[in-house]
């Protein structure tokens, strides 16, 4: 967390990640890229699609904490 500015404002950072950045993050993957891939590709595949998109994200969002072995 040193290398990356957090330590100094750890609570504030802590805040952000788990209310405001999770209240964004549901709102753009529940109701804009979800609600949309429903309208074009019909619930089931929206659902999978979404799933997939949403774990990517995940993913290269986690290799910049952490590098891999």
């Amino acid at each position: 967390a040193e290398g990356l500015g957090f330590k100094d404002h750890f609570v504030l950072f802590a805040i952000f990640v788990s209310v405001i950045h999770s209240a964004l993050e549901e709102y753009y993957w529940r109701w804009f890229v979800y609600g949309h891939l429903r309208e074009k590709v019909g619930r089931w595949a929206g659902h999978g699609i979404a799933a997939v998109a949403f774990g990517a994200h995940h993913l290269v969002v986690t290799l910049q904490f952490f590098s891999p072995a």
